[in-house]
């Protein structure tokens, strides 16, 4: 008998609190439905979804093109701010 595969999922995104309505760079919903955008706007709700679906590992991505676009201007500011929100959250 074999044990069970553990599931990984490799892109789930995350906005930070700076990409969220009110934020310095906030990014609006656009085409997102609405429980989609409340999962990438809400940490907890990406873990619930993640845990209920069985999914042992999850890889999160705050993708900087999301509120700059692929080829806008991206403050330096805005990039560590990302990256020093996933650190953080990824202590948690």
């Amino acid at each position: 008998m074999t044990a069970p595969l553990d599931i990984v999922d490799i892109h789930a995104h995350l906005w930070p609190p700076a990409w969220r309505p009110g934020g310095t760079y906030e990014k609006p919903a656009g085409t997102f439905a609405p429980e989609i955008h409340r999962k990438i706007i809400t940490p907890q709700a990406l873990v619930d979804e993640l845990e209920h679906n069985g999914v042992s590992l999850g890889v999160v991505t705050a993708t900087i093109e999301s509120p700059f676009g692929m080829e806008g201007s991206v403050p330096l500011a805005a990039v560590r701010q990302a990256n020093d929100w996933l650190a953080a959250l990824s202590r948690e």
